[in-house]
């Protein structure tokens, strides 16, 4: 039974690329499914991850591996015994030997195989070497992503970072874009990426939408090959053009009304040259699947049906927003759909940019043939774009498109229902330069940011919540305030109010260092949020530092390695008011209790003990940044009731920046007044 580990490197993994950036995309379902072993029994999983990097898991979040004849086993995870106390170390996921899915009981198999240490049997598997190693059943924890590699894949990222132009950050409608930058590393010696491709001002586009005003998106239609043939039912038309309008209501609601997607959709289904299953190539999707665009993008120019001039609202050469609906069930359900199509054969619902084809051509983006008439040159001259004006009536309009986002036009994996919104409007924000406030192992803050859990407290992509408080605020949406000493009122996130509906309390101020603060906002159960467990405040602690790399590093107290001063924990952190950590620990996205109020829990003060402020109690107001833990003297407290359009909160701290990270000093000769006008030197 035993056999080669049918584990693919589940990646939109550019096939000649020398350098890309990262495809974003959204988790997996948080729903499951029924698979069956080889004798016909079913099983129940889910998928956890998200496109990157991901696995299947049983009821009991236990990760199963299929073998090659099919049969769905437990996996362990294999580690040098030499290597096991140092943290470093990274287990192997490896099939077990006797642990059939269905037949055996994982909680008692896990306590055999994780109770203890237990020496591989070297002839469990031939091609791995287990001399002096110890395995035990491997469970999903949010650290899975960074620290399990199989032995056909690495779970976390492929390559490393490359550095960014000097001036990539600068300008005004920049919008902390910097996320997906990396590495790429592929066989062929000679690819190499136009110079346009490398300029600053080519990655950079990527956030020059605006994100107040208009933006223009184009829907196109893509109908795979064997799904025309097989006459699949499509949605209408017309419940395209609702899936849209609901798409700009959510932005409209978020921006407090500043910002209008403006969407339009192509006339006709374009079928493409080859069927769905060529396109995902096992893994869900590869840059094969760029061919077929750049095929559609040339039918409705070469046609004359889209003039895509009229799509660059901001008139910076680029259509503002492409959008590509395929025909087929999302990959990110995981399963098996009612056409018999598994997910690694479906295409996962992602936001990334035009590259080359599987054969190294057509590097860099899609650009327009059609010609384009004198007004509209002269309307980008005058924008700064579009060159130099001939005495020619027509000319090639040379408009291009880079960035899109792709999702399947279907719900689920069965029937012909318009697809929910939630994937369309998560992958949007990333066009507008929001990064992932989740990761494939923890959730991140959870449903309660439409860029960290957009399936919603219901699991449907119907309901998704608002952006939090921080998105809004990268955007330019809201203008954070910063509290008096005394009572403060905080009007609700989701209307327009002219009232405070953001606070911040540091970065470099009360004692927090440079880059490091805390965010307040009042979430009530209104428009889009109405579907959240609960309302009240919430409050974030982040710290957008150089070394915090995003929400995929999670920390709590239940790690061994001395959490916090491990240095481990999200750039954007909710502070869960129960003091679970559930997020971090992926437990769940999100609930009631994870909001501050009279009704649950009124305050987030500082730790116990000044001396030893790594000791907690936690969630504290204490700065941690760099791994170096000192008490701010912030504190929050008298938190009202929730329910109505606003709430109050008392606030305490001193607002002098003595914090020993912006005094250039040691820790040993820092002073800290904290918000009691108390005045102590912080603990080395």
């Amino acid at each position: 039974m035993m056999g080669r580990i049918l584990i693919t490197r589940w990646l939109l993994i550019p096939a000649i690329l020398c350098n890309a950036t990262v495809v974003t995309a959204m988790m997996a379902s948080p729903n499951f499914f029924t698979e069956h072993q080889p004798d016909g029994s079913p099983i129940t999983l889910r998928l956890r991850g998200d496109e990157k990097s991901h696995w299947k898991t049983d009821l009991e979040d236990f990760i199963v591996l299929q073998v090659d004849d099919g049969t769905y086993m437990y996996a362990i995870e294999e580690v040098d015994k030499d290597s096991i106390d140092f943290p470093n170390s990274r287990p192997k996921l490896v099939p077990s030997e006797d642990g059939v899915v269905g037949k055996i009981n994982p909680i008692e198999y896990y306590s055999e195989l994780g109770a203890k240490t237990i020496v591989v049997n070297t002839s469990l598997r031939s091609n791995i070497n287990f001399t002096n190693s110890i395995v035990r059943l491997a469970r999903h924890h949010p650290e899975r992503l960074n620290d399990v590699i199989s032995d056909d894949y690495y779970f976390k990222q492929i390559g490393g970072e490359i550095p960014e132009p000097k001036n990539i950050h600068e300008g005004d409608n920049y919008n902390d874009g910097e996320r997906h930058l990396r590495k790429q590393h592929h066989e062929t010696p000679h690819c190499q990426l136009s110079s346009e491709v490398l300029s600053p001002q080519f990655h950079r586009r990527q956030s020059t939408l605006p994100t107040s005003g208009f933006i223009k998106n184009l829907v196109v239609l893509l109908q795979f090959n064997d799904h025309d043939k097989a006459r699949r039912d499509l949605p209408k038309h017309e419940e395209i053009e609702h899936l849209m309008e609901t798409l700009t209501s959510i932005y409209s609601e978020n921006s407090l009304g500043k910002l209008t997607i403006e969407s339009t959709i192509v006339p006709e289904w374009i079928t493409t040259t080859y069927d769905e299953a060529w396109y995902a190539e096992e893994r869900s999707g590869t840059t094969n699947l760029h061919e077929a665009m750049r095929e559609a993008l040339d039918y409705l120019d070469n046609n004359n049906i889209i003039d895509f001039s009229q799509y660059d609202e901001n008139g910076d050469g680029y259509v503002d927003s492409v959008t590509f609906l395929h025909s087929g069930y999302g990959a990110e359900h995981g399963g098996t759909d009612c056409k018999g199509q598994e997910y690694q054969n479906r295409i996962w619902t992602h936001q990334w940019q035009l590259f080359g084809d599987r054969d190294g051509n057509n590097i860099g983006p899609w650009i327009s043939n059609r010609t384009t008439t004198t007004s509209t040159i002269e309307r980008n001259a005058r924008l700064g774009f579009g060159g130099r004006i001939s005495g020619r009536n027509n000319r090639r309009d040379n408009t291009k498109v880079w960035t899109y986002q792709m999702a399947s036009a279907l719900r689920g994996t069965c029937g012909n229902s318009i697809a929910p919104v939630g994937h369309i409007a998560h992958e949007f924000g990333h066009g507008i330069g929001l990064p992932d406030l989740s990761s494939g192992g923890g959730n991140g803050i959870g449903g309660f940011c439409l860029m960290a859990d957009n399936w919603g407290f219901d699991k449907t992509l119907d309901h998704p919540s608002h952006l939090s408080g921080w998105a809004k605020m990268k955007l330019g949406w809201l203008e954070p305030r910063e509290p008096t000493f005394g009572v403060n009122t905080i009007d609700a996130a989701e209307e327009y109010s002219t009232g405070t509906q953001l606070y911040k309390i540091g970065d470099g101020d009360y004692n927090f260092p440079q880059n490091e603060y805390l965010l307040i906002e009042y979430r009530a159960k209104k428009g889009m949020d109405r579907h959240m467990p609960g309302e009240g405040l919430l409050i974030y602690h982040v710290d957008e530092s150089p070394d915090v790399p995003g929400n995929i590093n999670e920390g709590h107290p239940w790690q061994e390695d001395d959490w916090p001063r491990n240095g481990r924990h999200y750039r954007v952190a909710l502070v869960q008011a129960n003091r679970l950590f559930s997020l971090e620990r992926a437990i769940n996205n999100g609930g009631k209790q994870d909001f501050s109020s009279s009704d649950y829990i009124d305050y987030l003060k500082p730790s116990a003990d000044r001396n030893m402020p790594w000791k907690g109690p936690f969630p504290n107001t204490d700065s941690y940044q760099n791994g170096t833990v000192y008490q701010t003297g912030v504190e929050v407290s008298s938190i009202s009731s929730a329910g109505g359009s606003s709430m109050t909160f008392l606030f305490r701290g001193n607002p002098s920046p003595t914090a020993y990270s912006l005094l250039g000093v040691s820790s040993e000769e820092a002073t800290i007044i904290d918000g009691y006008g108390n005045m102590y030197t912080t603990p080395p």
